[in-house]
């Protein structure tokens, strides 16, 4: 559950379709997103929509691909019935290997080469929402991190499936005022973040060379309020004095 690397995947999966001439939907719960439980599937607009509604992933993924169809209900059943009537010929259904109510043709299991299996145990004593066992049954697996024959050997016994290697690179790193630097190497920054595995985000940060003065963790996917967002600015601007 979270942190693996699913909406790296999930992005970069519509990113490589869309250059065909398959027409895509893109289907989510919509978690932490209040409308997800609404009894009728929401395509979500990037323009008129906001993430506290549809949820941050949904709202992420149809602000980078306005072209696609993203579309959010708890039950995902529903969102495939929508797609199929708009004409998608390609569903992509995130968090989809435990969701059994859809038949799919391709499983793609994403895991943490730090973490295979969610600390061994389920939710919430662990991160598991299955069971490692059901990698026998995937089409491919992608472990976010560097090869390495004890992740590799690990996943043998489990699967068959290819596995592929997948590594998080910084593309861009853009400020609020629309400016775009070229690089963070050695600029103090203080950060702040809510993904299911944070450490990988500070490890990124860490290669291209960034100094990080203070961080700030947040619950999995648990939006940063502007009275904590002032008050984890101030410190960071203390420490950036003192530097």
């Amino acid at each position: 559950v979270g942190g693996t690397g699913k909406t790296q995947v999930v992005c970069w999966l519509v990113e490589e379709l869309s250059k065909s001439s398959l027409s895509l939907a893109v289907l989510y719960r919509g978690y932490k997103g209040v409308l997800s439980n609404y009894f009728l599937p929401i395509i979500v607009d990037p323009l008129f929509s906001i993430p506290f509604e549809v949820g941050d992933e949904p709202f992420l993924c149809a602000s980078k691909f306005p072209k696609v169809p993203v579309i959010i209900n708890k039950n995902r059943l529903k969102c495939a019935k929508t797609a199929e009537r708009i004409g998608a010929d390609v569903l992509i259904i995130d968090d989809g290997l435990q969701y059994r109510k859809l038949d799919r043709d391709l499983d793609l299991v994403v895991v943490n080469a730090d973490d295979l299996y969610g600390g061994d145990n389920f939710l919430p004593f662990g991160r598991l929402r299955d069971h490692p066992k059901r990698l026998s049954e995937a089409d491919f697996v992608f472990v976010n991190g560097d090869y390495s024959q004890k992740v590799e050997e690990a996943l043998i016994k489990k699967t068959t499936a290819p596995i592929i290697y997948l590594k998080t690179k910084v593309t861009e790193i853009s400020i609020n005022n629309g400016e775009v630097l070229s690089s963070l190497k050695n600029i103090p920054v203080g950060v702040f973040c809510g993904p299911g595995s944070p450490n990988n985000f500070f490890a990124t940060l860490k290669e291209i060379g960034a100094l990080i003065v203070a961080q700030y963790v947040l619950p999995d996917h648990q939006a940063i309020t502007l009275s904590e967002l002032r008050f984890f600015s101030e410190q960071v601007a203390i420490v950036e004095d003192v530097i």
